[in-house]
């Protein structure tokens, strides 16, 4: 017998006597974090109220729960959010349907981490985009369900399109104008809007748990993917992430000596294991995963010199046994197998990065925001560099991007670009950065490359025309800045030691290009 499904909506309140329906929970969380029980008074057709009814008109045999968070400005706390979503995995809520979320980079890392910890728990989050195609969080994490409505109107109300190569993040598009029938209202036809196409979703999720053997996220997405409407048979089979965001505790296969700086990695669990024969690379890793702890690790992360088709495909099916995700952190080319649609793993690859930018089509443009591109030589630590950089920026209200090519660098929060795809598809890898540039809120962006690749990826650095050119020489602890913004000038030091390289270079570099921006 199918299962009764509990959603909650968490919105600015759903009037239980406007729709005629009896709610389960009716609370509100203020900016305090108090929980107080609401009255089912009359409170006229809030937006809450108009995603449950779409909820209820597509799938009226579910349970519906309202937690109001946001005031009649339709704006809340991020606090209030973390603590609604709490509450959801506290009273055994099955799918939760957010028509909210942040645009700012700063609220990423405490976003990731809440929604990782509660769907590695068992909670299902459907959340709308910004309005405005801004990058939202939550919506584009890859352990939520991400929705954008259709701005060309060719769905109908039952259909939406699954987004496999997005480069947003967003999962699905489907249809927000739906006709409603309100017992106070009469009938109305919901505006095009994306908080409006996630309660579709959010129905259509309901319907398959009914009588699934499994709430995990990425079943969840395979059956919304099967029966989208652009589904292809012969097509993919499970979703591709932009990024390995959904880790919360990896064990770390490495070859002897390899670098890595552990202090900054984006999650709170790691266990490092160097493997001294990388042909039995597979018996390493089932050694470390007999001995399993589900609670702090989910993913198998391994470096680039233990890897190759053959070994990949063995670890893959040790990987599957024991549930756990795949991340490969270096560029060599090979086919990964196609996951068994059973198998609740997630893989992550640098060629995902590459076919995103690939099968996407990007306008050239120049950046609307000064692009630095910092040029390293010897064992500079440039994940570090980064994001000391991003602290800096971040104290001063400033949005910090940082972008690196090396596959590792999303274990850091930072944005990857493939070198690959910058030699090879410059104009369009150009693209891809200067279009998600415009959609998010950052006020500069920072780069970092190898010296010796710059002529290499030179035409992909012409295409953005980069504001400042940084050259860090660790050898010779030496700093060049070429500054392109008015005319070409160079600032010289010789001052940075070798033991704190990293921590002066990021305070020189912040003080020098927050001149620049003032």
């Amino acid at each position: 017998m199918p299962r009764e499904v509990h959603i909650a909506i968490i919105d600015d309140g759903v009037s239980a006597d406007e729709l005629g329906i009896h709610l389960d929970y009716n609370i509100e969380i203020d900016r305090n974090l108090g929980t107080t029980v609401r009255a089912n008074d009359k409170m006229g057709l809030s937006h809450g109220t108009l995603c449950a009814a779409i909820v209820l008109k597509y799938n009226p045999h579910v349970k519906i729960s309202s937690i109001k968070i946001l005031n009649h400005h339709l704006k809340g706390e991020p606090v209030q959010f973390y603590a609604a979503l709490h509450w959801c995995a506290d009273h055994n809520i099955d799918v939760v349907n957010v028509s909210l979320g942040s645009t700012y980079l700063n609220e990423k890392k405490q976003m990731r981490e809440t929604i990782n910890r509660l769907v590695e728990a068992g909670l299902i989050i459907v959340c709308a985009c910004h309005n405005d195609g801004y990058i939202t969080y939550p919506a584009s994490l890859s352990n939520v369900v991400g929705v954008k409505c259709h701005t060309s109107q060719q769905l109908s109300q039952n259909d939406y399109v699954f987004n496999y190569y997005s480069d947003e993040g967003i999962d699905v598009t489907a249809s927000a104008m739906h006709e409603l029938s309100l017992p106070f209202f009469g009938s109305m036809i919901c505006s095009n809007s994306n908080s409006y196409a996630a309660p579709f979703i959010t129905a259509y999720i309901s319907k398959i748990l009914y009588d699934a053997s499994s709430s995990y996220i990425d079943d969840v997405k395979i059956q919304l993917l099967q029966n989208a409407k652009n589904y292809n048979l012969t097509g993919y089979v499970l979703p591709v992430s932009e990024s390995p965001d959904w880790i919360t505790g990896a064990f770390i296969f490495l070859k002897p000596n390899a670098l890595l700086d552990y202090n900054g990695l984006y999650f709170p669990h790691f266990k490092a294991i160097f493997v001294y024969e990388p042909k039995a690379i597979a018996a390493y890793v089932r050694e470390q995963l007999t001995s399993l702890d589900k609670h702090k690790f989910n993913t198998i992360i391994i470096d680039d010199a233990l890897m190759n088709e053959k070994m990949f495909d063995c670890i893959y099916r040790i990987a599957s046994e024991y549930q756990m995700n795949i991340v490969y952190v270096g560029e060599s080319f090979f086919d990964i197998p196609s996951p068994v649609q059973s198998i609740n793993i997630k893989l992550w690859h640098w060629s995902y990065k590459r076919n995103i930018i690939h099968y996407n089509s990007y306008a050239t443009a120049s950046l609307a925001i000064p692009l630095i591109a910092i040029f390293t030589s010897g064992q500079i630590e440039s994940f570090n560099l980064l994001n000391r950089l991003k602290e800096y920026f971040l104290g001063e209200n400033y949005e910090c991007f940082a972008v690196s090519c090396e596959p590792a660098a999303n274990l850091y929060d930072i944005e990857y670009l493939p070198k690959w795809s910058m030699m090879h598809y410059a104009e369009d890898t150009a693209g891809y950065l200067s279009s998600y540039l415009r959609r998010t809120s950052s006020d500069l962006c920072v780069t970092t490359f190898e010296v010796d690749s710059r002529p290499e990826i030179g035409k992909f650095l012409c295409f953005l025309e980069a504001d400042i050119e940084v050259y860090l020489y660790v050898e010779n602890e030496l700093v060049r800045i070429i500054d392109h913004t008015d005319e070409v000038k160079e600032i010289l030091t010789t001052t940075v030691k070798t033991e704190n390289f990293v921590e002066i270079v990021a305070g020189f570099l912040f003080k020098y290009l927050k001149e620049q921006l003032n």
